[in-house]
């Protein structure tokens, strides 16, 4: 499925193994196939964009970039309807296979290297 996602990204037609459902299952999958689906949601998560800047007391024209990274920001739909309602934001891109990775590994590393410290305190120095 990742593979398909990553193809229909890109604009181009693809096909999604369902053989683990059924012996030779493979169903055709178009961008524009796709993007009906999603549509709902697409709309939900722009949705929930601007919501999110007027609760931060903020106005749409008050944002100055939209960064956009995870394999969902390929999906043109998402990113032009995002960049619509913030015509005047800069559009940035992470690396849509690794940020949302490495984000969750500097979380880690910061939840783990403040969870060691609170449990072995740094060592006495004597006088």
């Amino acid at each position: 499925a990742e593979g398909a996602k990553i193809a229909i990204s890109g604009g181009a037609d693809t096909t999604v193994d369902l053989s683990h459902v059924e012996p030779g299952l493979v169903l055709p999958l178009s961008e524009k196939t796709a993007v009906d689906a999603l549509r709902a949601d697409l709309d939900r998560i722009i949705a929930t964009a601007h919501e999110t800047v007027a609760l931060a007391g903020l106005r749409p024209a008050q944002i100055d970039a939209l960064y956009f990274t995870g394999g969902s920001t390929g999906l043109r739909l998402l990113v032009d309807g995002m960049a619509a309602g913030f015509p005047q934001a800069a559009r940035v891109s992470g690396d849509r296979f690794a940020s949302v990775a490495t984000g969750l590994g500097l979380h880690a590393r910061r939840l783990f290297e403040a969870s060691a410290a609170s449990t072995h305190p740094p060592a006495s120095t004597p006088h």
